[in-house]
This record gives structure tokens, C-alpha cells and sequence, in this order.
């Protein structure tokens, strides 16, 4: 069961779509998002692999958006590009979601970082980033001065960031 939690969300217009399963995909050579999971409740995305996205667009290889207690777990990532200098990420917790998780991946050689939480007008929050690998990723200098490979970016609230471990590569200048 992925419910690991429940929500507080008011919204009468939010009917997410519920228990969404993907697994064992192999996503490649894409020109912008590789898995985009929007408006779901206990989404579970794992054993995926997901290369060379963001091709000739700002994208991440897999990301929530807008989604409640969904999970991201032992999935591979790598290669996902950062053509405008933002995003890149081959994992990230996007606008609006509540108690996502992203566990037990492996992002490596990356042009963005390898984990992003954002949040959008605050309603984001309680969101998890934990057991988590990232290798030599932010290979791009564009990419807000070489911050890697955990990016927390905007209104994040409550989240938790913990146990990963961040091997920094050449062009690594700060890990947050």
C-alpha cells in the first residue's frame, strides 16, 4: 500500500486519479519529459529506467505534479538534459504535491541535479527526499552555478531530506 499518509488538501475541483503503477519502463532519447505523473494519489513509479530526456526542452526525466503520497523508488536515471539551463533533474516532487516520496534511486552523470523538491504558492509540503545515490551530476556550468545534486527550489515546506549520499563531480561547485 502506498497511502503512507493522509491529506489535508481543501480543493472540491482536485478528483485525482488513484493508484497509478509503472514499472519496469525503459525511457530514452525523449525531446522533453520522460514519465510526467499529474493529478494521482498513491502513484508508484519503480524499477524504471530513464536516459537522455530533455533533449531540446526544459524537462525531467520522471516527476509529480499536483500529486498526494505517490512514490518514486529504485529507479535509474541518467543523461537528462538541461537545455535552458533549468530543470534536468531525473527525480522531482513538482508543483503542489503532498507527501511525496522519492527512495532508494540512482541518478548519475545528470546535466540538472539529481533530486528536485519545488513548491508553487506554498501548498506543497511534507514531501521526502531520502536513501537516495547521485553521481558526478550537474554537469552543466548553466545550471545555477553548478548547485547540485539535491535542489530544493521555491516555497518548499516541511520537507525531508535525509540519508542520500552525493558523489560530486568535476564540474560540482556546491552541494546542497
Amino acid at each position: 500500500n502506498v497511502n503512507l499518509y493522509k491529506t489535508d488538501r481543501q480543493d472540491p475541483f482536485f478528483k485525482p486519479h488513484q493508484n497509478v503503477v509503472i514499472e519496469g519502463c525503459r525511457i530514452d532519447s525523449i525531446v522533453r519529459d520522460g514519465i510526467w505523473i499529474r493529478q494521482c494519489e498513491n502513484a508508484l513509479i519503480q524499477q524504471c529506467e530513464i536516459s537522455r530526456t530533455g533533449m531540446n526542452a526544459v524537462s525531467n526525466g520522471c516527476w509529480f505534479w499536483d500529486c498526494i503520497g505517490s512514490v518514486m523508488q529504485y529507479n535509474e536515471g541518467w543523461e537528462c538534459g538541461s537545455p535552458r539551463g533549468n530543470d534536468g533533474a531525473p527525480f522531482s516532487i513538482d508543483n503542489h504535491c503532498i507527501d511525496c516520496i522519492i527512495q532508494y534511486n540512482y541518478s548519475h552523470d545528470n546535466e540538472g541535479p539529481g533530486y528536485m523538491i519545488f513548491g508553487r504558492e506554498g501548498d506543497g509540503y511534507r514531501n521526502i527526499v531520502r536513501y537516495n545515490l547521485s553521481f558526478n551530476d550537474n554537469l552543466t556550468k548553466t545550471y545555477k552555478s553548478g548547485t547540485a545534486c539535491i535542489a530544493i527550489v521555491s516555497e518548499v515546506k516541511e520537507a525531508l531530506v535525509e540519508g542520500n549520499i552525493i558523489v560530486a563531480g568535476s564540474e560540482t561547485y556546491n552541494i546542497l
